[in-house]
C-alpha cells in the first residue's frame, strides 16, 4: 500500500476527519512523477486541535525531523487557524500534512487550481481535475515590465558596489536574492509568449530551462559560478548579456517600451565594472 493511500485511510478512519484535500507536484499535469515528490494532503475538520500527532506516528512511524506550524493561514484564508506539520520519515518520504478548519474548503479550492477534494465524509460535490492555470505568469503590461527592469538594474549596482569594496559574499546574496531572481521573472514572461501566457514555470523556476534557447540556458547557468571576485563579476556581466537579449525580445513580442532608464543603467555599469577590483 502506498503512503498516500494510507494517510488517507487513516484520515477516513478519524471521525473528526470531514474531508480531505491534496495539493502540489502530484495533482500537477505538468510535473513529472518520481520518488521525490512530496505528499501535500489536508485533513479538514471542524476543530484543529483534535489531531493527535503522537497517534498519527504509532501509525506512520516516528520522524527523523519534523517542523510544527500552529495559526497558519493558508491559501488566502485570513483568519482562520491551520495546523501544519511537515514530516520527514525514513527514506525520501516527506510529508506536508495540514489540518484546516471545513469553513475554508471553498477559499482553498479557489486560491490554487492544484487543489482538490479526493474525498468528504458527506459526499459534498467539490472534487475536480486539478490543472496549474493559477500558476501561469501571463505577459507583463508595461507597468510590470518597467518595475522587474527597474529591480534588476538598480539591484545589479548594489552588487558591482560590494564587488568594488570586494565584499564577495554580500554580492553574491543581493545577486542571487534580488538580481537573478528578476532576470529569472522576465525570461518565464518570455518563454510565455508563445503559449499566450499559459506557462507555468513551476517552483523555482524548475520547468523554466527547458524553455530557453541552448545559449540562454548555458549563461543563466554559468551565472551560478561565484567561487571567487573574478567569477562573481563575471557572473553579473553574464546576466547584463541575458537580459538584453530577454528585454529585446519582450518589447519586440508584447509591443512594450523599453524604460528610459535601461540604456543609461547599462552604460553606468559597465563603466563601473571596468575599474580594476
Amino acid at each position: 500500500m502506498g503512503l498516500v493511500t494510507q494517510l488517507m485511510e487513516y484520515g477516513r478512519a478519524q471521525s473528526w476527519v470531514r474531508a480531505i484535500g491534496t495539493e502540489g507536484s502530484r495533482n500537477d499535469p505538468q510535473a513529472r512523477s518520481d520518488a521525490w515528490q512530496d505528499i501535500d494532503m489536508t485533513y479538514f475538520t471542524t476543530d484543529v486541535t483534535q489531531f493527535d500527532f503522537e497517534d498519527w506516528c504509532q501509525t506512520f512511524g516516528k520522524p527523523l525531523m519534523c517542523q510544527h506550524l500552529v495559526g497558519q493561514n493558508l491559501f488566502n484564508s485570513e483568519g482562520h487557524q491551520w495546523d501544519v506539520h511537515l514530516v520527514q520519515l525514513g527514506g525520501l518520504a516527506r510529508i506536508d500534512l495540514k489540518i484546516a478548519p471545513i469553513s475554508v474548503m471553498r477559499t482553498y479550492l479557489a486560491a490554487d487550481s492544484l487543489n482538490t477534494i479526493n474525498w468528504s465524509r458527506n459526499s459534498v460535490a467539490l472534487t475536480r481535475q486539478p490543472d496549474n492555470h493559477t500558476h501561469w505568469v501571463g505577459t507583463p503590461d508595461q507597468a510590470q515590465f518597467d518595475a522587474a527592469l527597474n529591480e534588476f538594474y538598480w539591484c545589479a549596482g548594489n552588487v558591482v558596489k560590494c564587488l568594488a569594496r570586494r565584499q564577495v559574499m554580500a554580492a553574491n546574496e543581493i545577486n542571487n536574492r534580488n538580481v537573478r531572481p528578476e532576470l529569472l521573472r522576465l525570461l518565464a514572461w518570455n518563454a510565455a509568449i508563445p503559449l499566450k501566457g499559459r506557462f507555468d514555470p513551476g517552483s523555482e523556476y524548475r520547468y523554466l530551462g527547458a524553455r530557453l534557447p541552448r545559449v540562454i540556458q548555458r549563461q543563466i547557468m554559468a551565472t551560478y559560478q561565484q567561487g571567487d571576485l573574478v567569477a562573481s563579476r563575471q557572473s553579473l556581466q553574464t546576466e547584463l548579456m541575458a537580459i538584453q537579449w530577454c528585454q529585446t525580445q519582450l518589447v519586440d513580442a508584447l509591443d512594450l517600451t523599453l524604460p528610459d532608464f535601461v540604456v543609461p543603467s547599462r552604460r553606468q555599469l559597465r563603466q563601473w565594472l571596468k575599474i580594476d577590483i
